[in-house]
């Protein structure tokens, strides 16, 4: 029954494209095993790329990573598959490097880099960039960094060989300005841009190590974040991890500039891990899905060859959870089929149950907050699950 329930909610939520709400309420019931995999022979754009790089052809695959605080920290899992990749394939450029944060009094995080051991990100005092929103905006990682005080700076260290760069911002009545290692300033009027989301694009030409200093002018600024290139064939990691965010979050963003923002990094390659934070709410599986559906539409709408790859969070050991995780794996499961991409269940890779795997196991893989993969092993298996699913 939950099967039948899942798919008559997908077929009606696909049968418009303009993704309207899903009218069947998914029930809960007994359900079957989720399989470790499926689909994952329709990832031919990965194939395609990767083969051809190796093959001497001039080309760049472009990877995008969608997630949660599993994505967001880049040592769990990707910025060691960026690493990875770049090494393998060649370094085609940073990817995606957010300047959005998530800020509290408590507790204080930069989106960043996949690759933060050479892309860097650092403010120059946190509470002068407190009004951008985490999570709530049209930007590609949905988050920005945003500030009206005068003089307020952020600068990206970064090193390597850049021929060009693309500095991602929102409209707003603010004015900024940027330089690169010492040059002269550049000043962006954010209020005259002709969209919700806007690039500012250059040519670079610099090497060795260099940074970007970004400042308050004047205004009300919403900084999203930069983009440079090597101008070499490899791969482009674009790490989109906005810690606490769920399919909601995701799917409730402007269409129009959201599928924008990512035309920018014209992806070959999308993987979507999201699940950990909709349970907590909880969003139904009905909801779930219907996020789901909606975020591979828009990606859809990027790059229709674009291959997807959906990836079913394991169970956490969190207690109280009142939607099993396999519920949600069994709905991505019913999706890729329908919609003929891949799918990855992370839970066979981490165990049984929680109990195989918490801090009380004998080889622990969550952490003691009992919800995020401890980096040098949960994390390690992730990198290694996802790489064996891609065939690279």
């Amino acid at each position: 029954m939950e099967r039948r329930t899942i798919l008559k909610a997908i077929l009606l939520a696909s049968a418009s494209t303009s993704m309207p709400a899903v009218h069947a309420a998914v029930r809960s019931s007994k359900s079957k095993a989720v399989p470790d995999s499926f689909g994952l022979n329709n990832l031919k754009s990965t194939h395609i790329k990767t083969m051809g790089i190796s093959s001497g052809d001039k080309t760049i695959f472009n990877v995008v990573f969608i997630g949660d605080s599993w994505t967001h920290v880049s040592n769990r899992y990707s910025g060691v598959l960026a690493d990875y990749l770049t090494e393998k394939y060649g370094d085609a450029g940073s990817g995606w490097i957010g300047l959005g944060s998530f800020y509290s009094p408590r507790y204080f995080t930069i989106n960043g880099c996949a690759r933060a051991k050479k892309f860097t990100v650092k403010y120059d005092n946190p509470e002068s960039w407190a009004i951008g929103g985490y999570a709530n905006r049209n930007t590609p990682d949905i988050s920005v960094a945003g500030s009206n005080k005068v003089g307020a700076k952020i600068t990206v260290f970064g090193s390597g060989p850049v021929i060009k760069y693309k500095i991602c911002y929102q409209k707003s009545n603010g004015i900024f300005k940027y330089k690169v290692s010492g040059s002269e300033w550049v000043t962006i009027d954010a209020s005259k841009s002709s969209t919700d989301i806007s690039f500012h694009e250059r040519e670079g030409k610099f090497d060795g190590a260099w940074n970007i200093e970004f400042v308050v002018v004047s205004g009300e600024c919403l900084i999203g974040g930069i983009m440079t290139y090597t101008g070499n064939s490899g791969v482009i990691v674009n790490k989109l991890g906005s810690t606490g965010s769920t399919t909601r979050d995701w799917a409730g963003k402007d269409r129009g500039s959201w599928v924008f923002g990512m035309e920018e990094m014209s992806p070959d390659l999308v993987t979507i891990l999201l699940g950990t934070n909709d349970q907590n709410i909880p969003l139904t599986v009905d909801e779930y899905s219907r996020n789901v559906l909606k975020i591979i539409s828009r990606v859809r709408e990027v790059n229709d060859d674009c291959d997807i790859l959906l990836i079913a969070p394991c169970e956490n050991a969190r207690k109280g959870n009142k939607i099993p995780m396999r519920k949600y794996a069994n709905a991505l499961y019913e999706i890729a089929k329908l919609k003929k991409i891949g799918f990855l269940n992370l839970q066979p890779v981490f165990g049984e149950t929680p109990s195989h795997y918490d801090m009380d196991s004998r080889l622990p893989l969550i952490g003691p907050d009992k919800i995020h993969p401890i980096e040098s092993t949960g994390g390690r298996l992730i990198a290694y699950s996802i790489k064996e699913a891609l065939g690279v």
